[in-house]
């Protein structure tokens, strides 16, 4: 799949359901707007030279239960009011974060849950650290499952809205090689 920019290969205002299947784009792969909704199933492979599976607007959100995100910037964004829900596979962003929002004013109030699967998040940016999840707006996060591992950086990064981790869920973060500072996002 060939894309440019922000446009995504597939817009989806409406529901998709990926399954035994594989979706390889240079850029953005898939959005969901206006209330669409994006669940990643069994055995599906997302692969993105950029944002992988992204949701934008009130209603809209990405369901991953099962299959494998790696995206070269970020595995799963969520802005404006959208909604992310993690409840098993692995997202793996190769030089950001697996799972992120925007901070740009007027794009927060975000829901993120992670109940199970994994998040693993590296780093290859110089002067940058690894961000597992990134929360720079308004909204929610809850982990009450899953495990976040960030190479060379921090787990989860707030800088708005309300955070809560409890339950299973499982952090590992390792020092970056070289850094003793970085900036994330």
């Amino acid at each position: 799949m060939t894309s440019s920019g922000n446009v995504p290969g597939i817009q989806v205002s409406g529901s998709l359901t990926i399954e035994n299947g594989t979706i390889n784009a240079t850029k953005r792969a898939l959005q969901a707007y206006s209330g669409g909704s994006i669940t990643i199933g069994e055995n599906a492979n997302i692969i993105s030279g950029d944002v992988a599976v992204a949701a934008n607007g009130a209603g809209s959100e990405i369901i991953m239960n099962n299959g494998a995100v790696t995206a070269q910037e970020t595995g799963l964004l969520v802005t404006t009011g959208a909604k992310v829900v993690m409840n098993g596979g692995t997202v793996t962003g190769l030089d950001n974060g697996p799972i992120m929002g925007n901070g740009t004013k007027g794009q927060g109030n975000i829901s993120i849950e992670i109940h199970g699967g994994e998040l693993i998040a590296n780093i290859q940016s110089a002067g940058y650290v690894a961000c597992g999840v990134y929360m720079p707006n308004s909204g929610t996060l809850l982990m009450d499952g899953g495990r976040i591992t960030a190479n060379g950086g921090a787990g989860i990064v707030a800088r708005g809205g309300e955070v809560t981790v409890t339950g299973s869920a499982e952090i590992v973060t390792t020092a970056h090689p070289t850094l003793t500072s970085g900036k994330v996002g």
